[in-house]
């Protein structure tokens, strides 16, 4: 039996000086400077991913964010239809106007072809808002 490769999809943010709008405390904001990478049975729109096949998929992103102020708590989360996975949360407290990375590995999603993968972010201290200098997103069906 040959080799099946999985599919496979990518979102990237590179030098992004565009800050991501926290209206309202704890109230999650889906990232949208993400722009398409690497693609292969997996599509992009909006900064969001959707999947051709049913299945397992693992779920990764690493990247910087850069606060608006100081002393603040963000947290990081993949939705899926628009919400936070819980197990994908990751609280990160920042000071100001420095590069903190965000890390998130190894979540494993079920997924069906009609089903919006995005990452979304919130602020746990007030409205202040973030820049996600840099980031990468990737999902790769098992």
């Amino acid at each position: 039996m040959g080799y099946t490769p999985n599919d496979y999809g990518e979102m990237t943010v590179i030098d992004n000086t565009t800050e991501t709008t926290i209206s309202s405390q704890n109230t999650w904001t889906k990232i949208s400077q993400f722009a398409s990478g690497n693609l292969d049975g997996v599509t992009f729109s909006s900064s969001e991913l959707q999947v051709a096949q049913a299945g397992t998929y693992l779920a990764a992103i690493a990247g910087s964010l850069s606060p608006a102020s100081t002393a603040v708590t963000f947290e990081v989360a993949i939705a899926k239809n628009g919400s936070p996975i819980s197990k994908s949360k990751l609280p990160k407290r920042v000071g100001a106007n420095e590069d903190q990375t965000i890390s998130i590995g190894g979540v494993l999603l079920d997924l069906q072809p009609s089903d919006n993968i995005s990452v979304i972010i919130r602020n746990l201290d007030g409205t202040s808002n973030v820049t996600v200098t840099d980031a990468n997103f990737t999902l790769v069906q098992q």
